[in-house]
């Protein structure tokens, strides 16, 4: 990880201490260019924030994958801030607000986040809990910036 800046002002309280990171990370079948990950953090009231660019912008996708199988739980998901999530059979969705992140993580990472986002709702939540243990449900991931992939040869792109 490398530093960029140090004891930039901050967006939330205003006052120095903002540090910015990046990371390049190596995804070539996927992004030949690579991948930029930038981190933000205050040390002075604590916010945090991540995103991620591909070194080259994607046109805008649609993205859908099929998972069959508990072994395509661990398959990589990089979401930009712009895209959207969207598991179907739970009539689940999860749209970018003003300050959504970019990440990286795994499908079984994406579901934690719609177990986040549905805590309250239980019978969406069960829904969702029991996908996930057959391994059976579809992510699509929308992306009007172009920047998120899903990295399976499985998963279908196509433009929106």
């Amino acid at each position: 990880m490398k530093k960029l800046a140090k004891h930039l002002f901050c967006p939330v309280c205003k006052k120095h201490g903002l540090s910015v990171s990046e990371h390049i990370i190596d995804e070539p079948q996927f992004f030949p260019e690579g991948i930029i990950e930038i981190h933000y953090k205050c040390e002075s009231c604590g916010f945090s924030a991540t995103d991620v660019y591909p070194l080259k912008k994607g046109k805008p996708s649609k993205i859908t994958f099929k998972v069959e199988s508990l072994d395509e739980l661990g398959v990589r998901v990089v979401k930009s801030s712009t895209a959207t999530l969207t598991i179907p059979e739970i009539g689940g969705t999860i749209k970018p607000g003003e300050i959504a992140e970019g990440y990286i993580t795994n499908v079984e990472g994406v579901l934690e986040r719609f177990e986040k986002v549905f805590a309250s709702e239980p019978a969406a939540l069960s829904k969702l809990r029991q996908l996930k243990q057959e391994a059976n449900f579809t992510l699509v991931l929308e992306d009007p910036g172009g920047n998120s992939r899903i990295l399976s040869a499985k998963a279908v792109s196509e433009p929106i």
